[in-house]
């Protein structure tokens, strides 16, 4: 009984935050008997082309959800990542009354058009969810119980859920068991998908358990000839405790797997245990290699250019102060906060790290780990917004066997358990649920953590880095931040300043080109054209964006020199639109004031960024400390720009 009210209480949850977006934020009414959209056939088939790839890959299993389906009065429906349905199977007596409402090719099931429902939510949610009789918002669709997953491709991103319905079911066995096996499907496809994907690249499977089928897995890991990991599976950076993938790919395998490939791949019927490196305590197997192989007595053995090639090692101090150059620069400001953050790692004092999304929280802390006392234990990283507050204690927490009755059967070592001897990186821990950050302090304070489930807590010793864009203080005088969890993780603060107010951007950026696995990226170089208009830009999302913008350019890049045209559009639309930013509107307000019929917004934009600095400097008398503050910029940087175009200040003419 207890684990059905567990299961019913996450339920309850996902609902209850549901009608709550549908009320408040989509203003939809319960009792309008709304029917369900449905699109033409002309734009299902645009949709069913652009998902080709995708149902390709999911006949087989969905060939099985059907099977099942049938045997039990089920409608299976696939839709897109946007909720619209793309195919719909009813091979059973209720079909036309699961076809009378709405449950049919080109029906639209986001929540924002129809309320809560086993699609939108599923969605909404990013996870399995079963939604029941009367947790439908939409009062007409009370007499249905529908359950969905979403499916991912390889960059994470939903593309598409799979949904089993049929009409209610109070049955919490049937159930549970529908929730599970639905979810395994969702899966399953997204590993197909994967598999296919990464067709030509190197294959292993990943398992907290030894005991695993390999083909039960769905915690799947590419990398190429040269040992370089391309792309991992969401079960596979859960296992790693990697919450972003671009944390992950461009890292050499036997970083990560510390052991060396062929080993891995000589194991013949049993998955290897990593007992090193942040596979920890996990376990891996070879499922497929490349082409490129040598075979000797039916064993598979990589080429040798994979096998010679050794990850840098981490460990030597050489290599430790190039990645910390790497990441700092010549910046002053940066340096500082990797001098605070090194002198700090090793003493009992938890690191809160801040700024603004992109400036590089999450590297920083990668990097005081790896240069710490507990390097060679597992960094284990939780992104406190990226998981649904349902989900986060048994995250964090853990759980043990026969906690959930839908939960994995030997239980589940949460984040605080995997990091134990090594760093806790919680990232965005002003999102953290308010009724969790207590638990969370109990953990701090007195050193051991109790699982779901558990009677006695376990002993624990971590480093914890925490980090967040959000202002603490405000979150705190809003009742949503404890203000003794604040005391006890801000041992120290680091505050990393955004890229606008960065003075080496010519060095991140060749930090950046270098960093690329192909090595015509380090010759590259950048149009003045183009590093005017980096100059400019205020990067809203800092080092992430500009690494984002670098790899579009290089795809575009048809010389060795980047230029205007080869930027994304989306970012010189953004520049265009901000050429006039607020620093200048006083400058602007006074030609309105003083010229208004001749004031032209085009012509100010279009005015040089030179021609509105010489301008300010005028009105403040060329005062440089009153034209930095006016600007809102360093007098460094303001010295910079003006040799940069050239300004002479009236006294300094013929000097």
């Amino acid at each position: 009984m207890g684990d059905e009210l567990a299961y019913q209480d996450h339920r309850d949850l996902i609902v209850k935050n549901s009608w709550r977006r549908c009320k408040n934020q989509f203003q939809l009414d319960r009792e309008a008997r709304k029917p369900v959209d449905i699109l033409s056939e002309k734009e299902v088939k645009l949709r069913q082309d652009s998902l080709q790839h995708f149902l390709e890959h999911s006949e087989e299993v969905i060939n099985a959800v059907r099977h099942l389906a049938k045997e039990s009065d089920y409608c299976v429906l696939i839709a897109d990542g946007t909720g619209v349905t793309v195919n719909e199977f009813a091979d059973t007596s209720e079909s036309s009354e699961y076809r009378n409402h709405g449950l049919i090719t080109g029906s639209v099931w986001n929540e924002d058009n129809i309320g809560t429902n086993g699609i939108g939510t599923s969605l909404a949610n990013k996870q399995g969810t079963t939604i029941s009789g009367t947790e439908h918002y939409a009062e007409h669709l009370k007499n249905f119980t529908c359950t969905a997953a979403p499916i991912f491709d390889t960059q994470e991103k939903i593309i598409g859920a799979i949904n089993i319905s049929r009409m209610v079911s109070e049955d919490y066995v049937e159930s549970f068991f529908t929730h599970s096996f639905i979810q395994e499907a969702a899966k399953q496809i997204s590993a197909n998908i994967f598999l296919s994907f990464f067709k030509e690249q190197n294959i292993i499977s990943c398992s907290p358990y030894s005991n695993v089928s390999l083909y039960e897995s769905k915690a799947l890991l590419a990398f190429d000839d040269d040992g370089i990991i391309q792309g991992a599976t969401k079960d596979c950076l859960e296992i790693m405790g990697e919450c972003e993938l671009y944390n992950l790919v461009g890292q050499s395998l036997e970083t990560v797997i510390q052991e060396p490939v062929e080993k891995i791949f000589s194991k013949q019927k049993h998955f290897l245990e990593i007992k090193e490196g942040p596979m920890a305590n996990n376990f891996v197997k070879g499922l497929r290699i490349s082409s490129n192989v040598a075979s000797d007595d039916s064993k598979p053995v990589l080429r040798k250019k994979l096998s010679s090639k050794k990850a840098p090692i981490d460990s030597s101090i050489e290599v430790e102060n190039k990645k910390f150059d790497d990441f700092s620069g010549s910046e002053k400001n940066v340096l500082r906060c990797v001098e605070i953050g090194k002198r700090l790692i090793n003493k009992d004092i938890p690191l809160l790290l801040l700024g603004e999304t992109g400036v590089g929280k999450d590297t920083l802390a990668k990097l005081l780990h790896e240069t710490s006392d507990r390097k060679d234990q597992p960094f284990v990283a939780l992104n406190c917004a990226a998981i649904p507050p349902s989900l986060m204690d048994s995250e964090l927490f853990g759980y043990m066997p026969g906690t959930f009755t839908d939960g994995l059967k030997d239980g589940k070592k949460g984040k605080i358990l995997a990091s134990n001897n090594g760093t806790l990186f919680l990232d965005e821990i002003g999102d953290m649920p308010i009724n969790l950050q207590a638990h969370l302090l109990r953990v701090l304070e007195e050193r051991e953590v109790t699982p779901l489930g558990a009677v006695e807590p376990i002993p624990v010793d971590i480093k914890v880095i925490c980090a967040t864009h959000k202002n603490i203080s405000e979150l705190i005088e809003q009742g949503l931040f404890r203000q003794d969890l604040l005391y006890r993780i801000k041992g120290a603060e680091i505050t990393l300043p955004p890229l606008r107010e960065r003075e080496n951007l010519q060095e991140i950026i060749q930090s950046i080109l270098s960093a690329e696995p192909d090595d015509t990226a380090k010759s590259i170089e950048i149009s003045n054209e183009v590093m005017s208009i980096f100059n400019s830009y205020s990067w809203p999302g800092n080092i992430r964006e500009l690494k984002s913008v670098l790899r579009y350019a290089l795809c575009f890049c048809e010389e060795k020199t980047i230029k205007v045209d080869d930027l994304p559009e989306q970012l010189l639309q953004s520049f265009n639109a901000n050429s006039i930013d607020d620093n200048t509107a006083a400058f602007v307000n006074d030609i309105k004031i003083n010229n208004p019929d001749s004031f032209s917004l085009e012509a100010t934009k279009s005015s040089s960024e030179a021609k509105i600095l010489q301008n300010i400097l005028v009105r403040n008398n060329w005062n440089i400390t009153t034209t930095a503050e006016k600007l809102e910029i360093s007098r460094s940087t303001l010295h910079r720009k003006i040799k940069k175009y050239g300004i002479v200040a009236p006294n300094k003419l013929g000097e």
